[in-house]
């Protein structure tokens, strides 16, 4: 024998069923909505874990170069100051030698006649004579011409 079922027993059990259905499906859009939420928050920390690793490498990285080039500098630097000294002290003591060679040659080719020299001052002389000799000759005609005008 069949067991009879009221119709308001089926209409309960088709909906009981479908809400079971749609409540686990419900749960998966809202598990998906939820994973993609999860999944997007654990790739924002992943992406900031590594930019902060890098940002770390490049820094570390950095000084490390930087010093490098400190080093590197300060040898090249007094490597260029060392080939200055001796570029100076070369040029000294090839300037001094050649000031010494010009002081030998004038020293060498130094006259002890003065006979030219003394020429020259006579001649100097007798200007500065003759330009004394004209101006009293001056002051004498101004003061001869002021003595013959007081007599006229």
């Amino acid at each position: 024998m069949k067991k009879f079922v009221p119709k308001n027993k089926w209409i309960f059990i088709v909906l009981l069923s479908s809400g079971f259905f749609l409540s686990t499906q419900l749960h998966h859009v809202f598990a998906n909505e939820n994973l993609a939420a999860l999944f997007s928050q654990w790739f924002q920390i992943k992406q900031e874990e590594a930019i902060k690793k890098i940002d770390e490498a490049i820094e570390i990285q950095k000084e490390r170069q930087i010093e490098r080039i400190k080093e590197a500098l300060q040898l090249e630097l007094a490597k260029a100051e060392e080939e200055m000294q001796i570029f100076v002290d070369e040029e000294i003591e090839k300037r001094m030698t050649n000031i010494q060679n010009y002081a030998d040659e004038l020293i060498a080719n130094y006259d002890t006649d003065q006979s030219e020299d003394k020429k020259k001052i006579q001649e100097e002389l007798d200007r500065i004579m003759d330009r004394a000799y004209q101006e009293m000759e001056k002051v004498r005609e101004t003061y001869h011409n002021k003595d013959n005008k007081l007599e006229n």
